[in-house]
């Protein structure tokens, strides 16, 4: 027996449009999807080192806590967060990160966010899941999986929506890819 569940894969291809300026992107370590992108352009931040020095040349790396981000309020032009809300199992945790990234958003500022769509638990023993990524990055070709694992309550796309609209975002788009989705939120207002 699998010592995790694994979903089946899921072929993605990623070519985000980000408007001119920095891109915070959290959790950005690993294969670096987004700095692939954006090159300099982008702040990777991850909580572990490991992750960002696996990550390629061409974005900034920081490691820090996205629950506390020490950048000033309006810094960045963007912020995209590439299957790394996952690795945050409590509610609470997750809309710590997005109220933070609201704030070092400008209201119109775009959030695009791609998850694992747990919005029904898999039946199983394990504890842990594991999804098989093919990524399409503009030139890369990526292969990869990301596990984490399994929440005690369902996060499917009406979570992070709830999530983002008490941290001041408003839903653009949305799309769904297998087990995944991609939301696209923008900026309108901080609650306090």
């Amino acid at each position: 027996m699998n010592p995790y569940f694994e979903f089946p894969p899921v072929s993605l291809s990623v070519d985000y449009p980000c408007p001119a300026g920095r891109i915070l992107d959290i959790g950005g370590g690993g294969e670096g999807v987004i700095g692939r992108l954006h090159g300099a352009r982008v702040v990777a931040a991850d909580l572990r080192l490991d992750e960002l020095t696996e990550t390629p040349p061409g974005p900034r790396k920081v490691v820090l806590d996205a629950r506390r981000l020490p950048f000033a309020a309006g810094s960045f032009a963007a912020a995209t967060a590439f299957f790394s809300l996952m690795y945050l199992n409590e509610a609470r945790d997750q809309l710590a990160v997005l109220l933070e990234t609201a704030r070092v958003l400008p209201p119109g500022a775009e959030l695009p966010l791609w998850e694992v769509d747990l919005a029904r638990l898999p039946h199983t023993e394990q504890r842990v899941f594991v999804l098989p990524l093919h990524i399409r990055a503009g030139d890369a070709e990526i292969s990869t999986s990301y596990g984490a694992l399994l929440p005690p309550l369902p996060h499917g796309k009406a979570h992070y929506q709830r999530l983002a609209a008490a941290a001041g975002f408003r839903p653009l788009r949305s799309e769904r890819q297998g087990n995944t989705f991609h939301l696209v939120f923008t900026r309108v207002h901080l609650i306090l």
